[in-house]
């Protein structure tokens, strides 16, 4: 199990970064054709905009698991030791069940849009909607997995 999730971490952190190369590939390109040809392309701010979505949908999973998600802690950092390890236990796995809804309706969006295509571009709609369903998806799984490295202190 941890050896499949491990591949899965991987998948997910190499999409993200070869999204992110091609995002920013794009729009250079799209801006040197706009600018020094008069001659833009019409695809290129919506395939960046996609790739975008898809580093941000993928990449939230990583951040958790390396425990680097974004965390309001004034208030917290006053807590009995104790009580902040269960308030944080507790809220992980809320947000666990709230990512596995979002990712119920993100299957339901999937499936409305199939049969749609994009503007621009020959692909289905959908492809805006799937890296919600895989990125939540993975995010309540990190959440559920992170949990042990909480209890034991090593969430830092």
């Amino acid at each position: 199990m941890r050896k499949g999730l491990s591949i899965i971490d991987w998948w997910f952190e190499s999409i993200s970064v070869a999204a992110f190369i091609l995002a920013i590939g794009t729009m250079f390109v799209q801006i040197i054709f706009r600018y020094f040809f008069q001659s833009p392309f019409m695809w290129a701010e919506e395939i960046a905009r996609l790739l975008f979505v898809w580093i941000v949908y993928l990449g939230v999973p990583v951040a958790i698991k390396r425990h680097a998600n974004i965390a309001v802690d004034y208030f917290i950092q006053y807590l009995p030791e104790q009580f902040n390890k269960r308030l944080k236990v507790v809220l992980y796995i809320i947000a666990a069940v709230f990512s596995l809804i979002i990712a119920y309706f993100g299957l339901l969006m999937i499936i409305q849009n199939m049969h749609m295509s994009i503007r621009t571009l020959p692909i289905s709609q959908a492809v805006w909607y799937l890296p919600i369903v895989l990125g939540f998806l993975m995010m309540a799984i990190n959440f559920i997995r992170v949990l042990p490295d909480i209890l034991a202190g090593r969430d830092e």
